[in-house]
């Protein structure tokens, strides 16, 4: 899949559910799509922000995995979106 010409991005933001359900397969090639990811139509903090909202236990996996590869800028970024949503939400 990580090679392919399918816009895996799409299916992500589109799918999430089903994005969570493909990644439980493997972290290495989910890191290697959410790493890769278009950084404007898809940046990676966005995939794991709709990720925490469909499958909260598929996201911590992947968050913890980036922390884990010294990649803390993409998890720090996806709980400042939740953070901002809460935030938002409670104005």
């Amino acid at each position: 899949m990580v090679g392919s010409q399918f816009p895996l991005e799409g299916l992500i933001l589109a799918q999430p559910e089903a994005a969570a359900s493909i990644f439980a397969s493997d972290a290495q090639p989910s890191i290697a799509i959410v790493r890769n990811s278009d950084p404007f139509l898809a940046p990676p903090w966005r995939i794991i922000y709709r990720m925490i909202n469909s499958d909260p236990s598929q996201a911590v996996k992947i968050m913890s995995e980036f922390h884990r590869i010294g990649e803390t800028v993409i998890v720090a970024e996806a709980l400042a979106q939740i953070a901002y949503d809460r935030n938002r939400l409670e104005r």
